[in-house]
Formats: C-alpha cells, sequence, structure tokens
C-alpha cells in the first residue's frame, strides 16, 4: 500500500511529466529520466528499483520495483526536476510492470493486482491462480518462442540493436492493462506454461515429488523424478535455498532472488556464498568438479557440472549438499534473519 506520511526528503524527488515516453537505455537523449527495477544508467534522475545499490530511497523501498513505483506516485513531489522519461535496461514481468505503474498511474485495485503479479514473477510466489496465469502471460509475450507480437519479435531478431528494451516495453505496455484486467483472453499466452504448473503441483500433493525442510541451511531439499517449476515450489516454502535431486543423480541448490533484491522480503535471511560450499563438495566427491556463485550472482547455483557448466550427476546425495550448506550458514556472519 501507499506510504501514509512522506518526509521533506521524498517531496524534493523529481515530478513526472502528465504523459512519459519509455526509451530503452541506447535510446536516451537528453530529457530528464527515471530509471526502473533494474542498475540505473548514468545521469538517471531517480530510481525506482530493487537492484542492490540502484540509489532508490530507502523510504520507498518495496520487494518489487512495480510497489516502489506505486509508493513513488503517493508522495508530494515538489522537486523542481520534471522527469519527461522512463527506462529500464531489461525485460521482465516487474521490469514491465514498473513501467506500466508510471506510465498508467492506476488505480488501487490495479496497482495490487500488478504488485502482485509482479511479485510472482520474481520471487515466484502467489496465491490467486489468475495472478500467476497473468506473470506466465506477461513473460509469454516478451520471449522470441512464444510473442504473438510483431514488434517483439522485430526488436529481439534486430541484430543492429544491442538492448531490445526499448521497443519490447513500447510494444507490451499498451497490453498490460488488458492482461490484467481480462486474463482469460489471454490463455494462448499462459495455458501450456500453466498447465505444467498444475502438474507439478499433482506430484508434490501426491507425495511423488517431496519438499524436506532444512532449517539450519535455510534450505528446502526437493526430491523429485523431473525438474519442477518455481511456481509450484515456492509458494509451499520460503526458505532461501532450493536444493533439487533428481533420480539421475543430479543435485542443484539455487538461491532465490528474494535474498539478492535491495528491500527484501520481511523475514528473508542473508545469503551465503556458495563457492566455499562448492569447494567442500570437490573434496568430498573426487569423481566431480562443484562449482558454486557467490552471493552478488542474483540467483546463485551450486551443482556438480560439466566443462560448459552444466549440471551433471554427482556422487554425493542431496543431503549431504545441505549438510555443507547448514556449515557454511553457521560459519557466515550475518546468518540469522536479514536487517530490512
Amino acid at each position: 500500500m501507499p506510504p501514509n506520511q512522506t518526509t521533506a526528503h521524498l517531496t524534493e524527488l523529481p515530478r513526472l511529466a502528465p504523459q512519459l515516453e519509455f526509451l530503452g537505455p541506447d535510446e536516451l537523449d537528453r530529457r530528464p529520466f527515471v530509471a526502473v527495477d533494474g542498475a540505473p544508467p548514468h545521469g538517471a534522475a531517480l530510481a525506482l528499483a530493487h537492484w542492490p545499490g540502484s540509489g532508490t530511497p530507502a523510504e520507498l523501498g518495496a520487494p518489487t520495483a512495480t510497489e516502489i513505483a506505486w509508493r513513488y506516485l503517493h508522495v508530494a513531489h515538489r522537486g523542481a526536476e520534471l522527469v519527461e522519461v522512463v527506462t529500464n535496461n531489461h525485460v521482465d514481468e516487474d521490469g514491465l510492470l514498473s513501467a506500466w505503474v508510471l506510465t498508467n498511474r492506476p488505480g488501487t485495485a490495479d496497482a495490487q493486482i500488478a504488485i502482485a503479479t509482479a511479485t510472482a514473477g520474481d520471487f515466484a510466489v502467489w496465491d490467486d491462480d489468475w495472478i500467476a496465469r497473468r506473470t506466465i502471460a506477461l513473460e509469454a509475450a516478451a520471449e522470441p518462442a512464444t510473442t504473438p507480437f510483431w514488434a517483439v519479435t522485430r526488436a529481439l531478431s534486430a541484430r543492429t540493436r544491442a538492448n531490445p528494451s526499448g521497443p519490447i516495453h513500447r510494444a507490451l505496455l499498451p497490453k498490460i492493462a488488458s492482461i490484467l484486467s481480462a486474463p482469460d483472453r489471454y490463455e494462448y499466452l499462459w495455458r501450456a506454461r500453466w498447465q505444467r504448473v498444475l502438474a507439478d503441483i499433482d506430484l508434490l500433493d501426491a507425495g511423488v515429488a517431496t519438499l524436506i525442510d532444512a532449517p539450519d541451511a535455510d534450505a528446502v531439499l526437493v526430491r523429485t523424478p523431473r525438474p519442477l517449476d518455481e511456481l509450484a515450489v515456492h509458494p509451499r516454502t520460503d526458505r532461501g535455498v532450493v536444493v533439487t535431486s533428481l533420480p539421475d543423480g543430479r543435485v542443484t541448490a539455487v538461491q532465490r532472488y528474494e535474498s539478492w533484491v535491495e528491500f527484501a522480503p520481511e523475514g528473508t535471511r542473508e545469503r551465503i556464498s556458495l563457492v566455499p560450499v562448492a569447494a567442500e563438495l570437490s573434496a568430498l566427491d573426487p569423481g566431480a568438479q562443484w562449482r558454486g556463485d557467490g552471493p552478488e550472482i542474483a540467483r546463485a547455483k551450486l551443482s556438480a557440472t560439466d566443462a560448459m557448466g552444466n549440471a551433471v550427476p554427482a556422487g554425493l546425495d542431496a543431503a549431504v549438499v545441505i549438510e555443507a550448506l547448514a556449515r557454511a550458514r553457521q560459519a557466515a556472519p550475518g546468518g540469522g534473519p536479514r536487517l530490512l
């Protein structure tokens, strides 16, 4: 919800022009601009993003850029600078929706749907089927294999363009209100993945795939006959690391995106580096090379890999991986709840 009070600092923020134009980071001109969701380009008048180090005012902080943008609309701006352009350096659901909030100034009900859809897109957390379907539809609309929009296909196939963010946003921003208000009309965008999500939920409900909580590691172990969609798993656990164990011996741990963003959801624990965990597991598993990412990687991964970085069967059971993660968390500073 919008904040009830503002501070002097917030009232000095730039004002928005009645009509905003979306430009990609490679299209910016001399006009003042606001950057949403991602790392702001040099010269931004304001950042409304949840990426670490974006410079977004802490008073506007929220887990998604969409909610940050919504909060910004509800402070009394008296800054001298007038912003005419909004930009984003990448295309995803939260980025599209945060830009849409600024350019369309929706009412409270529509904004709350947009925030919930952005949350499902970034964190795969949802409690309403139609929210999940909306985020799937938005993702599919921006993907080359599934988009029905020629402007998106053209932008993605243009070899001369380094960053297609500008034309893709301009193609999809006019569609968002319809996708949010009437998602049933866009079944052709969400049907295929939604059916896979439902099939994965059935596996969990039947006990064919199981979730085993590991609080000391801030992890959940997913033993499953096949990889499961995050939209099936994440609503069932708030653990920060999802460890998936497959019958062929592949074990993969992924740190959830929530622990990387600057304004993490309440209760999110600080992430740990997976680099020393990989070193420990490599010593325990001489026949495999384990690789782990540092905490600066948005969705940091840990697995036994081949030379191309693909997960391969390992010689360790997933329980051993969980134990190594628990030791690393116990040894790391800040292993308790994250301070927000």
